[in-house]
């Protein structure tokens, strides 16, 4: 009968593993935030719809667990896991990825973005490893700060002309070349996303 573990083991420094969440849970939201010492997550059960801070400062975390269908909120869920190399598949479900991987320094690869997706503020802000990142759905507004300070980026996403706010986006980018995005940007906001 549980139906939610907010901040259940938040901030169990010495926390290494857990055997499994129970089936019916649909919130756990913080559950392991501030883990550090995290190096394995248990499967994500079936009902589960918002995984907010779920692995918040999992900083020894190397891998995602699978991320069920019927997730929606994925804010701030791997903030500051700066050991995890690659992100899982997002499903459709999904819709709000603001922060979802910022500071994940050691990311490299993105699988995708979630095509429900409308919110990807500050997602891969500090990701400095990350090279190449998938084209942007077409549902998604916001996308201020999202790569900012990803030094590594060399090649931009295609942007969809439902983003309006890209303020910043690529603000510290040193490795994108900005003459390859001109085309990409509308000329009112190109600017503000290098500010």
């Amino acid at each position: 009968g549980l139906g939610g573990m907010y901040q259940c083991f938040y901030g169990c420094e010495y926390l290494v593993s857990l055997e499994n969440i129970p089936s019916g849970v649909a919130s756990i939201h913080e559950c392991f935030k501030g883990c550090k010492n995290l190096t394995k997550a248990p499967v994500i059960p079936s009902t589960v719809k918002n995984m907010k801070y779920c692995f918040n400062a999992c900083r020894s975390l190397t891998q995602a667990p699978d991320i069920p269908s019927g997730v929606n909120n994925m804010r701030g869920c791997f903030y500051d896991c700066r050991s995890l190399t690659t992100t899982p598949f997002i499903p459709a479900t999904v819709t709000d990825m603001q922060y979802c991987f910022a500071n994940c320094i050691a990311l490299t690869t993105v699988s995708n973005i979630s095509s429900g997706v409308t919110n990807m503020a500050f997602c891969f802000e500090g990701c400095k490893n990350l090279t190449t990142v998938p084209n942007i759905p077409s549902g998604v507004t916001s996308m201020a700060y999202c790569f900012n300070g990803c030094t590594g980026l060399t090649t931009a996403p295609d942007i969809p002309s439902s983003v309006s706010g890209l303020k910043e986006c690529f603000k510290n980018c040193t490795s994108l070349k900005r003459v390859k995005l001109e085309c990409n940007y509308r000329a009112n906001e190109f600017n503000d996303a290098f500010k």
